[in-house]
């Protein structure tokens, strides 16, 4: 039996298609079959439109060896939360942590959100207080655990007031 590597990107939303790109290490002419069969690239390795589901694919090399995998193609939960800009409050010296940091966007208000800052700092709502001068950026998780947000922007950078 062969080898064959097989990279899986998921869909971004509920609303996109994934993709698996076989790559096997066998004697070529290599033949591939999908389960449930799929449209692929010529080589038949790669499909580029996938919908959520399990996918087995079957590689026969020409020494008859065969290599098999089964891959998911999960549909993403779509993010209840958008970070469009950040509100900076620059810190007073280059030595206090009196700097503050608000995420501006849409969802942040969601229900049972959790804001993960960069520096380590776990919040309910989307503001960062009593911090240095520093870079900082959020991730939020819904309450079941999922991640809930996507950033439009850059991250937010405390400095020292003009």
């Amino acid at each position: 039996m062969f080898q064959m590597h097989v990279v899986v990107t998921q869909p971004p939303t509920s609303n996109d298609l994934g993709r698996i790109s076989c790559r096997p290490l066998g004697l070529e002419p290599i033949q591939f079959r999908w389960t449930p069969s799929v449209e692929t690239d010529a080589t038949g390795s790669e499909a580029s439109a996938v919908p959520p589901g399990r996918y087995r694919v079957r590689a026969v090399d020409a020494n008859d060896e065969v290599a098999e995998v089964v891959v998911d193609v999960e549909a993403q939960r779509d993010c209840v939360a958008v970070v469009r800009e950040y509100r900076v409050t620059h810190a007073s010296t280059g030595t206090s942590r009196d700097g503050r940091v608000e995420a501006i966007g849409t969802g942040l208000d969601a229900p049972g959100l959790t804001f993960h800052w960069s520096n380590g700092v776990e919040t309910t709502q989307p503001v960062l207080s009593d911090v240095p001068c520093g870079r900082y950026v959020v991730t939020c998780t819904s309450p079941d655990g999922t991640h809930a947000c996507v950033h439009e922007t850059s991250a937010a950078v405390v400095s020292v007031r003009a």
